[in-house]
């Protein structure tokens, strides 16, 4: 029996895209975007618990967790208020997933235990996202924004052990992210094309 957590974690992207214009009092704009994010100094950790007559932690463990992710996001400005546009955002992509560097720390020793040295595994899978937030423009061609992300990078797995543990790996279901995003955004002005 395992636990598994990733810790909070900084990030840094960038997107290209078309941004276009319309009269709906609704939807005043629209964009399509071509966004890359990578993940800064990402770690899961947890618990190992192999004495099942008892609800002691054995083991502590951590991996590196590094992430890369590639979609196309539909962005859709609503209405302004005030001086800040709210927006919804909805994303479809690839993620790249690598847990790496499995070390543990011994709890409580259970004898002829090996060490499972779980293996490097990358974890390539289909992600979406879905956000909501507002911008704010301060110079004709620059924008900022706030931003709230629900991100999905698919099902995250160690590779096998060795030893006795070959036929095992530390498999952690589908990983998912909560964040709050900030952005610069410059707008080309197509008129001087």
């Amino acid at each position: 029996q395992f636990t598994g957590k990733a810790q909070t974690t900084e990030g840094i992207g960038f997107a290209v895209g078309r941004r276009w214009e319309q009269t709906s009092k609704y939807m005043p704009s629209y964009s399509l975007l071509f966004q890359f994010n990578h993940s800064l100094n990402n770690k899961l950790s947890g618990f190992i618990t192999q004495a099942t007559s008892t609800d002691i932690k054995n083991y502590g463990y951590q991996m590196q967790l590094s992430s890369n992710q590639l979609s196309t996001v539909a962005k859709i400005d609503l209405p302004q208020i005030d001086q800040l546009k709210p927006f919804m955002t909805a994303g479809i992509g690839i993620a790249a997933n690598k847990l790496s560097h499995y070390d543990e720390k011994v709890l409580q020793v259970i004898p002829g235990r090996s060490n499972p040295a779980f293996m490097n595994r990358n974890n390539n899978n289909i992600s979406y996202m879905l956000g909501l937030g507002f911008e704010h423009q301060f110079h004709y061609s620059w924008f900022w924004s706030f931003a709230y992300e629900y991100q999905n990078f698919g099902k995250l797995a160690s590779g096998y052990g060795i030893g006795d543990w070959g036929t095992q790996k530390l498999s952690f279901g589908s990983y998912h992210s909560s964040n709050i995003v900030f952005r610069l955004t410059y707008l080309f002005d197509e008129s001087t094309n």
